[in-house]
């Protein structure tokens, strides 16, 4: 499936999360952590996105954990 940036939303108004992963990609010698992000509806063909915001990273993962913003979004998701 296609990925685009987060940023892509900007201007895309209300949308509904519903997952939400953790992801560390190492580039060069440091290590960038990005959240990955489907949303439920679809804009312009894509339904998953990336950020590495920091701001945006905090409210889904704390020093690697989810908070419970991520937790909330997994339980509301009907079992596979």
């Amino acid at each position: 499936m296609v990925e685009a940036s987060l940023s892509k939303l900007d201007d895309k108004g209300v949308f509904t999360i519903v997952k939400v992963e953790n992801v560390e990609r190492k580039v060069g010698k440091g290590t960038i952590i990005e959240v990955n992000i489907e949303t439920e509806e679809e804009f312009d063909g894509v339904k998953k996105f990336y950020t590495s915001r920091k701001m945006i990273v905090a409210k889904f993962y704390d020093n690697g954990k989810p908070t419970q913003n991520t937790i909330d979004i997994a339980m509301a998701q009907p079992a596979a």
